[in-house]
């Protein structure tokens, strides 16, 4: 993980103890509704208690037209498709549509475009599949808001178009019998924040109104909505929160028995589940088909109706599942090993990569690794002779989607949010793109440092099991919602645990009198960097005790830092030896905050003769050594210097660097290393100028 900056939110502590003697709640309670701004009391009950307040799905503009196209298609038993998306909230909407219509008694049948051949949304090769297929109607659900060429080749085929999608529309809309979307300028909706399979959901509302209760309809498909909108990261506040809400008890003892075989395979089948159980267990399972083949299989899991039919599809996917991590591992593999070649990309402050014939469909999940590796936005593309696609990841505070807008005329189709998107264009024109995103990067102004955001600080001994009963009643948590991150200070590490056969540790640390564990899920002992009896910091979300220890409360730790380390000025200096790396300008103040002096490079190399056998990163070795002269950036230069001097072998690993020490009592010149010689000629010049 790349160092973050930690940012504690606002908190208005008194306002958050009126909360809580007016309303009659928890001080934490008040604290944690204080800092996602619920301060009305109306809007803070809606919140923990459910809003159920459903919009009417007619106040969509065109849900009328869609009803009336959609009837007439049933009643005279014109051929239907559901035209879906290869995601989870693609594959959730297309079951979701489909099998309400087959209920219906429509003429029915879906179509999942291939990831790889067919891309996203409509394509008029498949529309004259279907025209041969003798479809005369196309229901698209979480796609079609762009296909305004498409919809008008549809027309010459005898194919009308109903669209329902909640991406953001072009300025022109496609000329369709029906175009729902709650995003148009036009829709008079009040709640916007669907997915495509909440969309789609609202649209079977309107289908069968006069026909079945609301209440009705969401037993029915609040579980299918509920893993398309959690799958698709879409924000959980009104109506989609109640509904998702609701969708996760439906799901904990599901009917579907292709759900029952995922929930099974997990070992979760009847327990409590929570959105993480969605986002980390059954959405990759749904999405996996389409990643790595066609996602029709993912359809017919979420259709089948006994379970031995669905567990052989899952046994298929489940296949499928091995060959995607494979694929995606030799990827990354690829990727860095171009990084390592090529370092110049890595010191941009977007990471771009492509490679030829790559796999399209794990690039997305490769890129959000990535993201996560280094703290950058990250765009990885595949390409052959003639053309290319890319999948793009982002960072909060710097809009990918905004980014890849401003180099359009390179780009032969695109889309996606403000974290994520997607892009084709043509392989000559790569080169042209790189160069335009990044110049863009370079002129947003003060680009977002990686940030790990936090509620509020917790002192240890405050800590308790009625804690856990006050975060159950902010749940489901998700986008917009967040599992609370808490900020726990000055602690003493006493003693590391190895655990899980040495994928995991256990931490007790001590503040005082207080003693307390905390778990670190996924960090191999070779990847901590603290040793016992120094003062730490931890970013931590607080869970039920299921372990039996003291307290009754876990916590699991998200980020650790030593408690006087500067994450801040650990970033800045890496961007200022980036600038540097790439041959940018820099100012004289930048200059010297770069430059070591003699005493620095010996000292940097004493402590790495300390350390030995540990991984290093900056903000650490800067609160060790504790230098007053000694500045991150010049760490950075150090590494360099020592590297080319003969004296050590630097093995980076991201904002980590592992160091081995070549020991020898000749002395060697600081003057021959061309880092230093550089930055000194650099400095030379920026003098000369100021005279």
């Amino acid at each position: 993980m790349s160092i973050k900056e930690w940012k504690i939110a606002d908190l208005d502590r008194e306002k958050a103890e009126q909360m809580s003697k007016k309303w009659k709640i928890s001080f934490f309670l008040a604290v944690l509704l204080d800092v996602r701004k619920l301060t009305n009391r109306n809007e803070a009950h809606k919140f923990l208690h459910g809003y159920n307040n459903f919009s009417d799905p007619f106040s969509f503009v065109d849900m009328d037209k869609l009803k009336n196209r959609v009837e007439k298609a049933i009643k005279s038993r014109e051929k239907i498709c559901i035209y879906g998306d290869y995601d989870a909230d693609g594959v959730t909407a297309a079951a979701l549509v489909y099998s309400y219509m087959k209920k219906r008694g429509a003429d029915v049948m879906y179509f999942i475009p291939r990831r790889e051949g067919d891309g996203y949304g409509l394509s008029k090769n498949i529309l004259d599949k279907l025209s041969k297929e003798g479809v005369k109607l196309v229901f698209t659900v979480d796609n079609g808001i762009s296909a305004y060429e498409e919809v008008q080749y549809a027309k010459t085929l005898g194919i009308d178009c109903v669209i329902t999608d909640h991406h953001r529309p072009p300025d022109i809309i496609p000329d369709a019998s029906a175009v729902v979307n709650p995003y148009r300028k036009d829709c008079t909706s009040k709640f916007k924040c669907f997915s495509g399979v909440g969309v789609a959901f609202k649209a079977v509302c309107a289908l069968e109104k006069g026909r079945s209760s609301l209440e009705e309809l969401i037993c029915k498909y609040a579980d299918l909505v509920t893993i398309g909108t959690i799958g698709d990261f879409i924000e959980l506040t009104g109506e989609t929160r109640d509904i998702v809400r609701r969708g996760l008890k439906i799901i904990s003892n599901t009917n579907r028995p292709g759900i029952r075989v995922i929930l099974e395979n997990m070992g979760i089948y009847k327990k409590q589940l929570d959105t993480a159980n969605i986002v980390f267990g059954i959405v990759p399972r749904i999405n996996v088909s389409g990643r790595i083949d066609r996602a029709d299989k993912s359809v017919e899991l979420l259709l089948s109706d006994n379970t031995h039919d669905a567990s052989e599809i899952f046994r298929e996917i489940n296949e499928k599942n091995h060959t995607r991590r494979n694929t995606e591992l030799e990827i990354y593999k690829c990727i860095e090993q171009q990084l390592r070649d090529e370092p110049w990309r890595k010191y941009e402050k977007i990471i771009i990569v492509e490679g030829e014939n790559w796999h399209q469909g794990v690039l997305g999940i490769v890129a959000s690794r990535m993201v996560k590796k280094y703290g950058k936005p990250c765009i990885l593309m595949t390409f052959d002779n003639e053309n290319a696609k890319g999948s793009c990841r982002s960072v909060e505070g710097f809009s990918i989607h905004d980014a890849i807008s401003s180099c359009s005329e390179y780009l032969e189709r695109f889309g996606g949010h403000p974290m994520a998107a997607g892009i084709n264009l043509k392989t000559e024109n790569i080169g042209k793109f790189k160069k335009a995103i990044l110049s863009y990067a370079e002129s947003f102004g003060e680009f977002p440092f990686p940030c790990l955001n936090l509620d509020c600080k917790l002192n240890p001994a405050a800590i308790s099991a009625g804690m856990i009963d006050q975060l159950v009643k902010l749940k489901p948590f998700g986008s917009g919602n967040p599992e609370p991150v808490f900020g726990i200070y000055s602690l003493r590490l006493e003693t590391i645990r190895v655990i899980g056969g040495g994928k995991h540790l256990k931490l007790i640390l001590r503040r005082g009198d207080v003693c307390i564990d905390a778990m670190y899920f996924g960090k191999p002992p070779s990847e901590f960097l603290y040793n016992p009896g120094e003062v730490l910091d931890l970013a931590a979300s607080l869970h039920e005790n299921t372990f039996l220890w003291s307290n009754g409360v876990s916590l699991y730790i998200s980020d650790v830092k030593l408690s006087d380390s500067d994450q801040r000025e650990a970033l800045t200096g890496q961007r200022i030896y980036e600038k540097f790396r790439l041959g940018k300008p820099l100012t004289y103040g930048e200059l010297k905050n770069l430059i070591p002096s003699r005493d620095d490079v010996a000292c940097v190399y004493r402590y790495f003769g300390k350390y030995r056998g540990l991984l290093h990163r900056v903000d650490v070795i800067m609160a060790r050594i504790k230098s007053p002269s000694l500045s991150s950036a010049k760490i950075y230069a150090v590494l360099d210097i020592i590297t080319e001097l003969g004296i050590a072998d630097v093995d980076i690993k991201c904002d980590c660097f592992a160091v081995k020490l070549k020991f020898t009592d000749e002395k060697r010149d600081m003057n021959k290393s061309p880092t230093f010689q550089r930055l000194n000629s650099l400095a030379a010049l920026e003098e000369g100028s100021h005279d």
